[in-house]
């Protein structure tokens, strides 16, 4: 192939240069307007939800449901901490080894053995680079 002038290509490498910076746009909104528009918005999510699915779903009272879940919380991280007291009757456990032995998230067992703690029944020492957890004798009797 021949270098003839209907088949010479020229190739423009821009250099790099940091993006340009951001201008304003248009006229900046006082707070007061920006949230009478927002509520705006919010009013037409609403009516269009309700206009879709025929009413809005309304939940039980909020104190309620918060106090529901939390109950529901503590009993299974009471029952976790029954087990976890269990395990630490026979022999001290890193905190590791008691969430692979039953099969639990580390916040579970955080969340356990942190109300434990607090309840004055286990303690923790530290054993080099590893954190051990045992039970407290006062408190087990």
């Amino acid at each position: 192939m021949s270098i003839e002038p209907h088949n010479v290509r020229t190739v423009s490498i821009r250099s790099v240069m940091p993006p340009k910076a951001d201008k304003p746009k248009g006229v900046p909104i006082p707070e007061s307007l920006l949230a009478s528009l927002m509520a705006k918005e919010a009013r037409a999510v609403r009516a269009r939800f309700i206009r879709k699915w025929g009413v809005n779903n309304t939940q039980p009272s909020g104190d309620d449901a918060n106090g529901r879940r939390k109950a529901e919380a503590d009993a299974r991280r009471d029952e976790l901490a029954e087990d976890v007291m269990v395990l630490l009757a026979k022999r001290p456990w890193t905190s590791r080894q008691m969430r692979d032995h039953l099969m639990v998230s580390e916040n579970r067992i955080r969340n356990a053995l942190g109300y434990l703690r607090e309840t004055g029944r286990t303690d923790f020492a530290r054993k080099g680079n590893v954190t051990v957890w045992e039970r407290r004798m006062e408190a087990a009797e």
